[in-house]
């Protein structure tokens, strides 16, 4: 045990823990929030990008999710920054890329269509609608 004999030292030491609890609590929130991330493959309502007839997509190297058009699943991710692997089972070229989840957004939609084009592919999704009475 090291012992600090003055008054300076011992509130540095003191000043130094608490900074060091805060850096840790921060890490910890943005490595360990997690994410529900909800995979949409249908078409854009407007016209701008098709549904994909049939892909595996993956996030992180887990393993492939099997998509078909105008299918949609729910995945939990853990962080901010996901890398992203579309393969196409068309034989069509694989499609690699990296999204950016918000860090306050508990839930979002992730569109395979709109990512394959280069578009914007997060978006909010309202988990729990409120509902009118």
């Amino acid at each position: 045990m090291i012992r600090v004999r003055s008054k300076k030292g011992q509130r540095l030491v003191k000043i130094g823990l608490v900074v060091f609890y805060f850096l840790i609590m921060a890490l910890m929130f943005l490595f360990g929030r997690s994410h529900t991330v909800l995979i949409d493959n249908n078409s854009d309502p407007n016209g701008a990008y098709k549904a994909i007839d049939g892909c595996t997509i993956s996030f992180n190297g887990e393993k492939p999710i099997e998509m078909f058009k105008g299918d949609r699943d729910k995945i939990m991710l853990r962080g901010q920054t996901h890398r992203v692997k579309v393969s196409f089972f068309n034989g069509q070229e694989d499609v690699t890329g990296t999204i950016t989840v918000p860090l306050f957004e508990d839930a979002v939609m992730v569109s395979i269509p709109a990512f394959v084009t280069g578009k914007n592919a997060v978006s909010h999704f309202e988990l729990y609608a409120p509902t009118e009475e």
